[in-house]
């Protein structure tokens, strides 16, 4: 599966896409119309973040935007909402081609440590308060095109693949009569969820005689 592009190129199909709404556009038809200006397949479109709570593509859409509000081109006058302003209509009125590798960088490392007024939007990845003069420490620094939404997610992944290959490898040091006892515990849980989730006695597709009789084998040893 192609891989879905960084943040920071879905900053200019972003803003021209917003500059089609001038009256402004619900945040999901935003993220959904920059994706249309990147050519992302249904597939890319459905590649989940490793924490499985937010589609990459909006989570991405979502930094461009926020990178397009820290240099004055769009704003959320409401929940949920983005809106370009006229400072980023007549910025792409002076850009009508493409822009440049170099452009598009300025744009995403312009302001990034300014902070926002609170804009209470799910669809924002970040929202700051201006109250507070102060620098905000930025994760995105470390990088040119990685979000911090990217790094922890990244991070998470390797934390989990770590502590999955300390535990087979304790697992592998163990003896053979730990590792039944593990597997039978296993059953056993898998037994308990199955009944739970089955209140009427219904069975799922996967639940084969062959399993059912490891469950009962299972449930004959507790």
């Amino acid at each position: 599966m192609a891989a879905i592009p960084t943040y920071d190129k879905f900053i200019e199909p972003l803003l021209r896409f917003l500059a089609q709404h001038p009256d402004g556009v619900a945040a999901r038809t935003g993220q959904d119309g920059a994706a249309a200006g990147l050519g992302l397949s249904d597939e890319q479109k459905t590649q989940l973040l490793p924490s499985r709570n937010q589609h990459i593509y909006r989570n991405r859409a979502g930094w461009a935007h926020d990178r397009l509000k820290r240099v004055g081109f769009s704003e959320s006058p409401k929940r949920g909402y983005w809106k370009i302003t006229q400072a980023g209509l007549d910025y792409l009125a002076a850009h009508s081609g493409p822009l440049t590798s170099k452009e598009v960088d300025r744009l995403a490392s312009t302001n990034v440590n300014v902070r926002l007024r609170p804009a209470d939007d799910p669809d924002d990845p970040i929202a700051r308060d201006t109250t507070d003069p102060g620098p905000v420490p930025s994760i995105a620094d470390a990088t040119d095109s990685t979000t911090p939404d990217d790094l922890i997610e990244q991070a998470i992944v390797e934390i989990r693949e770590s502590v999955s290959a300390e535990i087979l490898e304790l697992i592998g040091c163990a003896d053979p009569s730990f590792f039944e006892t593990l597997v039978l515990d296993l059953l056993h849980v898998r037994a308990g969820a199955l009944e739970q989730s089955c209140p009427e006695g219904r069975e799922p597709a996967w639940y084969t005689p062959a399993t059912r009789a490891l469950d009962s084998s299972v449930l004959q040893r507790q």
